[in-house]
């Protein structure tokens, strides 16, 4: 295991740059700029700088630790980034969140939502990159059932993503006054401290468990 980890974390350091998913998520591409921004799912000024001890935080990626499961300290300026948006598109759709205070509305819980399911996304483009990759590079081993099986799920799980991003556009491409936010049902829990955890996630349950009377 921990040889097969070693030539692992080899492979993963040269086809992370190559998968590293960089466009622009937005459906409307008539309207994209050339330059694809490296934009925070963590709003840097607004959180991370508040958790941050010198301006270094402790991050988990899954896709980097998958079997070290250890964390690592980085820069306020690179946690939680992604190329997942133009500079036009990040800078107009993410105004309301990114220019104003936040006042728990709709709107700005919807593109909270939005930008969750965004980073899924293109982690999962990556993820099916990668894997795809991999198999190739473990085809004919003891590890490409391993490697097959992972591709599948990000092919599933990018499916499932692809479904849930529609839901966002299809009320981001209308204008703003015609836009229905109440398409995301939103659930929000106050804690009575101030957490020094800040988490962006977004999952897709398959299974509703039914009570057996």
């Amino acid at each position: 295991m921990k040889e097969f980890q070693i030539e692992f974390n080899k492979l993963f350091s040269g086809l992370y740059r190559r998968c590293r998913f960089k466009g622009c998520i937005f459906p409307d591409k008539s309207t994209c700029s050339s330059k694809k921004i490296k934009a925070h799912s963590i709003q840097k000024s607004k959180i991370l700088s508040h958790i941050a001890d010198r301006g270094m935080v402790i991050s988990g990626d899954i896709q980097k630790t998958i079997f070290t499961r250890e964390f690592e300290q980085i820069g306020i300026r690179t946690a939680s980034t992604f190329f997942g948006f133009c500079n036009h598109h990040d800078t107009v759709i993410f105004s309301e969140i990114e220019n104003k205070d936040y006042i728990a509305n709709q709107e700005q819980n919807f593109l909270y939502a939005y930008r969750a399911c965004a980073l899924e996304y293109g982690k999962k483009k990556e993820a099916c990159c990668f894997y795809k990759a991999s198999l190739n590079k473990f085809k004919n081993t003891p590890n490409e059932l391993f490697f097959k099986s992972m591709l599948n799920g990000a092919i599933l799980g990018l499916g499932d993503l692809s479904e849930a991003i529609d839901l966002f556009s299809n009320e981001l491409i209308r204008p703003k006054s015609n836009r229905n936010f109440n398409t995301v049902n939103i659930k929000i829990y106050k804690l009575s401290y101030e957490s020094l955890i800040a988490v962006n996630a977004f999952f897709i349950f398959h299974m509703i468990f039914k009570k057996i009377n």
